[in-house]
């Protein structure tokens, strides 16, 4: 997210103000922002209770998806319980072996298996683009394949819950107009909407 859509967001920041300098570092591991000296962090998922502050920037869907050859192949499941019978293509950084469907007001987790695991979303949707398998993944990771038709959604009305993304500040750190300005910019440009066009 960070190496595509979070600098897509950035660059039209970047371009009005161009006095303003960015250092971005990118991580999948949490990263203590006051022992490192980071002015902002962005993250997806649920935040650790902490001192900072955090205001959320955008919810993103996670979603159930499979190519077309894929399911040509082996078949479309017709409701979440179905996929206990398909290659499932697990990410390590989230629920790996059940995956959570809403039925009315009740939440289902079915167990799943598959022989590819990752730790990357991204991965997990190169190889569902692939052919590999059926893959839960946040919608970002998809966007390319689901425009050129290379992946299809599954189950979107059975989605349980979307992810906040978050930007995360100390709060003893006096904002600076930079500062609140890219929060600012982050918080109005990071829409579901704005992403599916990106």
């Amino acid at each position: 997210f960070g190496s595509t859509q979070l600098v897509q967001a950035i660059k039209p920041f970047q371009a009005k103000h161009p006095k303003v300098s960015i250092e971005l570092h990118l991580s999948d591991q949490y990263v203590s922002i006051i022992e490192q000296g980071f002015d902002l962090a962005i993250r997806f998922g649920e935040l650790k209770d902490s001192s900072l502050v955090a205001k959320k920037l955008m919810d993103m869907r996670i979603v159930c998806c499979a190519s077309p050859d894929y399911l040509a192949q082996y078949g479309t499941p017709r409701e979440p319980q179905a996929i206990a019978s398909h290659n499932c293509l697990l990410q390590t950084t989230s629920d790996i072996d059940q995956w959570e469907f809403k039925q009315g007001s009740r939440i289902n987790r079915i167990a799943v298996s598959g022989n590819f695991r990752a730790n990357s979303p991204l991965a997990a949707a190169n190889m569902a683009a692939n052919g590999l398998g059926i893959a839960r993944i946040p919608l970002y990771t998809t966007l390319p394949f689901l425009k050129d038709g290379r992946l299809v959604l599954l189950f979107e009305k059975q989605e349980p819950r979307v992810i906040g993304l978050h930007a995360v500040y100390p709060p003893s750190r006096h904002l600076t107009a930079r500062i609140r300005a890219m929060i600012n910019h982050l918080s109005t440009s990071l829409s579901e909407k704005n992403l599916m066009q990106m």
